[in-house]
């Protein structure tokens, strides 16, 4: 395992948490602990619904999402977007601070290596239609992953996925 996602939902005496470390041990048939597998360090606090990545001894890398729609994105917008790779998922992304190129809206999302980029899925939770034409995935890497939309809908409960 090399990703670990993380959320808590706000739920005890405090909204945040402090997390220092997950630490994944091998137990025995009686639940005691054999020997330790993999430490993922935080040393961060963590916020009520929102999924915190922890890469074992990995350092995030940045993939763009680059979307190309009818409607400019805000930081309030409710769009999501979905990453996947054959190492893994970066799980539910808020699409949040954009840079424009050109008619493109380009978005920075942190995630470990997914390995090669196989699928998106994008998540509407805004109230509100989305139409989406383009979207392009650039891994760190440089690889691309180009998905072709054709002017699709995706409505506030609705998933779009291209493989």
């Amino acid at each position: 395992m090399i990703d670990n996602p993380v959320c808590h939902f706000g739920t005890g005496l405090s909204p945040d948490w402090l997390l220092s470390r997950i630490e994944l041990t091998e137990v025995d048939e009686q639940d005691r602990p054999v020997r330790p597998l993999q430490v993922f360090g935080c040393d961060q606090w963590l916020k009520p619904k929102r999924i915190y990545e922890l890469g074992h001894d990995q350092i995030p890398s940045k993939y763009l999402v680059k979307i190309l729609s009818e409607k400019k994105l805000n930081d309030e917008n409710g769009l999501f977007v979905e990453l996947y790779g054959t190492k893994g998922t970066t799980q539910k992304r808020i699409l949040k601070k954009a840079d424009l190129d050109s008619a493109w809206q380009v978005f920075s999302i942190p995630a470990i290596d997914l390995g090669e980029m196989k699928a998106a899925a994008l998540f509407n939770e805004s109230g509100n239609d989305w139409i989406v034409e383009r979207v392009n995935v650039v891994a760190p890497n440089g690889e691309k992953l180009v998905l072709d939309f054709q002017k699709s809908y995706i409505n506030p409960s609705g998933l779009k996925a291209f493989l």
